[in-house]
């Protein structure tokens, strides 16, 4: 049998949560303070820059970005993460690895995961070309997002190919890396590992 209710209303339980947080706080209220006095000092500290960085972080170029400076940024976020998935790599290098994965594994779900993966970063940058046409009209930084977007566009075509394949006649992949038959390859000039 459970213990009995003390408390039978909201306002019972409010008023006696109250008294308990009232007698913690009389009973350690020094401490609390002490702690506080503290927390505020380090952060009051951290605040208050020194001469030589109010020099530095004041000035207008730091202070104030434009909009399109941050679209370009996360283009260029975008670009930076496409290269670590691509492991720093060239596509062609990253293809014929996806090509002698699915050989070894047959499985064209790691496959369909690339093409997903590569096509979240491509409607993102349709996205930020989008807001920067607007903000820029056709000038570099719009070519600058369109060939990060080309190169992802091209990436996706490739794995589709492989995909396609891979789903249809599964034997046919191993043929067609075998013989360079894929896109690729023709445009890359075969296989790395051959």
């Amino acid at each position: 049998m459970g213990r009995r209710r003390l408390y039978f209303t909201d306002e019972e339980k409010r008023a006696a949560n109250k008294a308990s947080s009232k007698r913690y706080r009389d009973k350690y209220k020094d401490d609390i303070n002490t702690l506080r006095r503290e927390a505020y000092q380090l952060r009051k500290a951290a605040k208050t820059p020194t001469s030589s960085q109010e020099n530095s972080t004041c000035s207008p170029d730091n202070v104030f970005r434009s909009d399109l400076d941050v679209w370009l940024e996360r283009v260029e976020l975008i670009h930076r993460r496409f290269n670590r998935y691509l492991s720093h790599q060239p596509a062609s290098h990253f293809m014929d690895s996806v090509c002698l994965q699915f050989i070894k594994d047959k499985d064209p779900a790691s496959i369909q995961n690339s093409i997903s993966i590569l096509e979240d970063y491509q409607n993102s940058l349709y996205d930020y070309q989008d807001r920067i046409l607007n903000l820029d009209g056709v000038q570099n930084a719009f070519t600058q997002c369109a060939s990060v977007i080309n190169k992802i566009k091209t990436l996706i075509l490739w794995l589709e190919e492989v995909h396609l394949m891979a789903l249809c006649e599964d034997y046919k992949v191993e043929e067609t890396y075998n013989s360079n038959g894929f896109e690729y390859q023709k445009e890359c000039g075969g296989n790395k590992y051959q």
